[in-house]
C-alpha cells in the first residue's frame, strides 16, 4: 500500500471539507498566535488547494505554498484568483528566511520514514530565522488502539457524500502505520455510485515528533489539543505542536 495520491483526491478536496466553518475554527486562533511572535512571512507546507495560505494573505501575510500535487497546486492557483500566491513543489525550491512555517493534516504522516521525517524538518529549519516558529497539526494516532477503526469526516453535498476511516497497524520496529480509507458516494443519475482510495501513512506519535524538531535546531517545543493550545490530553482528536527555531 502506497503513501497517499493527492492527485487522485484533489478534485474533491475542496468538497469533503467544510471549508468555512474550519477556517472559522482555526485561523483565529493561528492569527493570536503568529501576532504574538511577530511573523509577517511563512510557508504552508501541504498547502492543498490553497485554503488556509490564502486566508492568511487576507490578514496580511506574505505567504509561499508548498505542494508536491500537481493538481492540488492547479486548484490552488485557481481559488487565488487574479492575486495568485506564490505555490512550488519542494522546500528545495525556496531561499531566503522566513518567520513561521505551518503544516497542517496529513502532509507530515505521508512522509514514511525517520529519515524523510527529519530530511523535511532540517529543509524547514534553514528556511526559518532565528527565534521563527514551525506550528504543526496531525491527528492524534497515538490514541488508537491497534486495528482499531475510527470514521470521521462525513460531508453531505448535493452532489455526493464523503467520509473517511482509518485504523492502525504495529509494526515490529514499532512504528505506528496508519491505514487511510477515504469515501464518496456519488449521487449522479439519481443513485448513489462508491468510489474510494485506500492508503498507508505514518502515524507520528509526540516523542517522534520531538525528537526530529530537537535534532533539526527547534526549541522550546511544546504540544497541544488544539489551536487555542489548550493543555493536551491522550484522547484528543489532533496534536498541535508549536516549536521555535533556535
Amino acid at each position: 500500500m502506497k503513501p497517499p495520491s493527492f492527485d487522485v483526491i484533489a478534485v474533491d478536496y475542496d468538497r469533503m471539507i467544510n471549508w468555512p466553518a474550519r477556517l472559522d475554527r482555526e485561523i483565529p486562533q493561528i492569527h493570536i498566535l503568529f501576532k504574538e511572535n511577530g511573523v509577517r512571512s511563512l510557508i504552508d507546507f501541504g498547502c492543498g488547494t490553497g485554503r488556509h495560505a490564502l486566508e492568511f494573505r487576507k490578514l496580511g501575510f506574505a505567504v509561499t505554498g508548498v505542494d508536491s500535487s500537481v493538481e492540488m497546486r492547479r486548484i490552488a492557483l485557481e481559488n487565488a484568483g487574479s492575486e495568485p500566491i506564490p505555490i512550488v513543489e519542494s522546500l528545495h525550491m525556496l531561499k531566503g528566511t522566513y518567520d513561521a512555517v505551518i503544516t497542517i493534516g496529513n502532509t507530515l504522516p505521508s512522509l514514511i520514514s525517520d529519515r524523510q521525517l527529519t530530511s523535511c524538518f532540517r529543509r524547514m529549519s534553514r528556511l526559518t530565522r532565528s527565534g521563527g516558529l514551525i506550528l504543526i497539526q496531525v491527528r492524534n494516532y497515538e490514541a488508537l488502539q491497534a486495528d482499531q477503526i475510527v470514521t470521521t469526516g462525513l460531508r453531505e453535498t448535493p452532489e455526493a457524500i464523503f467520509f473517511r476511516a482509518y485504523h492502525a497497524e504495529d509494526t515490529p520496529g514499532r512504528k505506528r502505520m496508519i491505514h487511510l480509507h477515504s469515501f464518496k458516494l456519488d449521487r449522479a443519475d439519481g443513485r448513489l455510485s462508491p468510489s474510494g482510495t485506500i492508503s498507508r501513512v505514518r502515524g507520528w506519535n509526540r516523542n517522534e515528533l520531538r525528537h526530529g524538531l530537537t535534532q533539526t535546531g527547534y526549541s522550546d517545543i511544546s504540544f497541544y489539543s488544539d489551536y487555542s493550545r489548550s493543555g493536551f490530553i491522550p484522547e484528543s482528536p489532533d496534536i498541535v505542536a508549536v516549536a521555535r527555531k533556535r
